[in-house]
């Protein structure tokens, strides 16, 4: 069973102080804006075991974990999967490709029931698209994040030769 969402969005109650407003994402944002963008956010339930996106998808969208937790990896095959982290209320997830325009390198699957707010890439650029201290936050995350799906995706020569070798 998943924690109770800690968010709550427009006149569920919390007002401007509530915890969706305190995150990065919309802390950053000056008070109109910040409702502005919180009327564009899309609640989306994510099932335990459920993809929030796939290695390959088009990153179309900015994901904030409102409840629950997704495991983020790479590789496809069970047994062969390596884990990059956790994610869990108040992160954000697939930041990396939604910046870089490229599609997801990484696997984000939710670890029980789970609930995000999404925001769609064209309500980003409308609204956010040249709001340079959020951009400057998503940009400073970007290292950290991108190092890690490309250091653990890509393989070895090692292993390279011996699919080579294996397929001829």
């Amino acid at each position: 069973m998943s924690p109770p969402p800690i968010f709550k969005r427009g006149n569920e109650g919390g007002g401007k102080g509530d915890a969706l407003d305190r995150t990065p994402l919309l802390a950053l944002l000056e008070p109109d804006l910040r409702q502005r963008v919180r009327k564009r956010l899309n609640r989306r339930k994510i099932g335990s075991g459920k993809p929030l996106y796939r290695q390959g998808e088009t990153a179309d969208a900015l994901y904030l974990v409102e409840s629950g937790r997704f495991r983020v990896f790479v590789g496809e095959r069970v047994g062969q999967e390596r884990v990059l982290r956790f994610l869990g209320p108040g992160e954000l997830a697939g930041e990396a490709a939604f910046m870089a325009e490229t599609p997801h390198v990484t696997n984000a699957v939710a670890v029980d029931d789970a609930s995000v707010w999404r925001l769609a890439r064209t309500d980003f650029e409308a609204l956010l698209g040249k709001h340079d201290g959020l951009l400057r936050y998503l940009a400073s995350s970007l290292p950290i994040a991108s190092r890690r799906p490309t250091r653990a995706w890509r393989p070895s020569r090692r292993r390279m030769r011996r699919a080579r070798c294996a397929a001829t």
